[in-house]
């Protein structure tokens, strides 16, 4: 009895554990280049993973394998999920970013 109860002890902290941590994954092209947290972006298509933790996120983009930026932001959650991927910026740089079927964005320099 005590091995079923350790047991489903150590189940639920593993799915609490895994429900924390939620990664959203998307894609973007960039029409001109653009700035994320000192990064340089070029025009371009990018695959974006976002990572949210609570009320924070981390956003990466990648073009292939590789890593070209990452940046911290605040998760703000959304009445609806989005329907298109989207990147908001302020000049040259990233202010926000949405990902299709994600309900909420990151917003950056908040």
């Amino acid at each position: 009895m005590k091995s079923i109860t350790k047991l489903l002890i150590l189940t639920l902290v593993v799915f609490l554990a895994v429900g924390a941590f939620a990664a959203t994954k998307g894609s973007v092209t960039l029409q001109r280049d653009l700035t994320l947290n000192g990064s340089k972006l070029a025009a371009g298509n990018y695959k974006v993973i976002v990572d949210t933790t609570g009320a924070t996120a981390k956003v990466t983009f990648q073009q292939g394998k590789k890593v070209v930026a990452t940046a911290d932001g605040k998760f703000v959650e959304a009445k609806e999920p989005h329907q298109y991927s989207a990147v908001v910026t302020t000049g040259d740089t990233v202010q926000e970013v949405r990902l299709a079927n994600m309900k909420g964005s990151v917003v950056f320099n908040e």
